[in-house]
């Protein structure tokens, strides 16, 4: 039970970086669109518009783990029949174990994305840009 609300914490915590980061990119936009006509500076535009789409895409993946959880912790009934755990314990368990790998995976989906997105910056400058996220 501690470790399911540390889970918690540490993904109420993601989504309020998540927010300061949104804002800071909401705040900054004009200034980087401003400044995309300038050569020397047209690169800071595909910057800021990876890591917008990265910060936009962790509630939409959020969204996809939370669904698919809740469609098998409702489905209790195909439990019974999983593996070689029966009665009343198996079920629970098999419950616990999906509950804490969907809290898992919700927690890992911010880092992969934002991992994706580094691995994307293949010029030096945007790669140290996007190192800030």
């Amino acid at each position: 039970m501690i470790l399911a609300a540390l889970t918690l914490i540490a993904l109420l915590v993601m989504k309020v970086a998540k927010m300061i980061l949104l804002a800071i990119l909401f705040v900054t936009g004009p200034l980087v669109i401003a400044l995309y006509p300038v050569p020397e500076t047209s690169h800071l535009v595909k910057g800021w518009a990876t890591a917008l789409g990265s910060i936009v895409l962790i509630p939409v993946g959020w969204c996809v783990i939370f669904a698919t959880a809740g469609a098998l912790m409702g489905d209790r009934e195909s439990y019974k029949t999983a593996g070689t755990l029966k009665g009343h314990f198996g079920e629970d368990l098999l419950a616990a174990t999906t509950g804490f790998l969907t809290f898992y995976m919700a927690y890992k989906w911010p880092l992969i994305v934002l991992s994706q997105v580094r691995g994307l910056a293949s010029n030096p400058v945007d790669a140290k840009i996007l190192a800030i996220i």
